[in-house]
């Protein structure tokens, strides 16, 4: 694998503009950049209508490279297990020892998904991040706040999720968008996501029962606690 940070961010339907704490996201991986002297590269996943769109922003947030993976689905419409499965196979494509992904991402924002992709992948996965102090061989050495504030190695390839209050996007100056508009990002049509076979639409505490109900009872006691469809 190469010595490289890919990060993932998320981009707005509406405007075709990067999520404002992916912001934050970018700007830890630039960091990052900056500490490790490795080549950062961003990556998201849009709909077509917004690939050029996409890749200026993204370059003009001092990126080396940008992969831009298209489809024509809305971005995060299934669930967290077939957005997580695009993932795996870009990071694999990508080949770099550093993936990072944000507190919110391109997963219907439930923030999971960059543990998902760990764990699809075999990486190491550390979550909370407030620094990386740097790295030495394949061990990467980083501090993380949870109760308190905790030292961690980690073996490399790693994914990383930075806490993002820490990090405040640094202002982007007109030179940076006008430099951004002359660099080429690389196309690529994004994996098919796997379809939903299940949903679940309504939950809640299933009624107490006694031992001896009638038959009847004892056939509704699942449905009135957790209705499924897609089966």
């Amino acid at each position: 694998m190469d010595n490289c940070i890919l990060t993932f961010v998320k981009i707005s339907e509406q405007d075709g503009k990067i999520d404002e704490q992916d912001l934050s996201t970018l700007e830890f991986s630039r960091r990052l950049k900056e500490k490790l002297d490795w080549k950062l590269i961003g990556g998201a996943i849009v709909r077509e209508s917004f690939e050029t769109q996409a890749s200026r922003e993204i370059f003009a947030r001092g990126v080396d490279e940008a992969f831009i993976f298209s489809t024509n689905s809305n971005v995060g419409e299934g669930d967290i297990y077939s957005t997580a499965s695009t993932m795996r196979s870009i990071v694999e494509d990508m080949g770099c020892m550093i993936v990072v992904f944000g507190e919110r991402s391109s997963d219907t924002s439930f923030g999971c998904l960059g543990g998902y992709v760990a764990g699809m992948l075999g990486f190491s996965y550390v979550a909370y991040v407030s620094e990386v102090l740097g790295c030495e061989g394949s061990t990467l050495k980083a501090n993380a706040i949870l109760e308190n504030e905790i030292t961690l190695e980690a073996k490399l390839p790693a994914v990383l999720v930075p806490i993002g209050e820490l990090f405040p996007p640094r202002p982007v100056l007109l030179r940076d968008r006008m430099e951004a508009k002359k660099k080429q990002a690389a196309f690529k049509k994004a994996g098919g996501f796997v379809k939903t076979i299940a949903t679940l639409v309504r939950a809640g505490k299933p009624e107490q029962r006694t031992r001896g109900g009638t038959g009847d009872q004892e056939s509704r006691r699942g449905i009135k606690s957790c209705d499924w469809m897609g089966w």
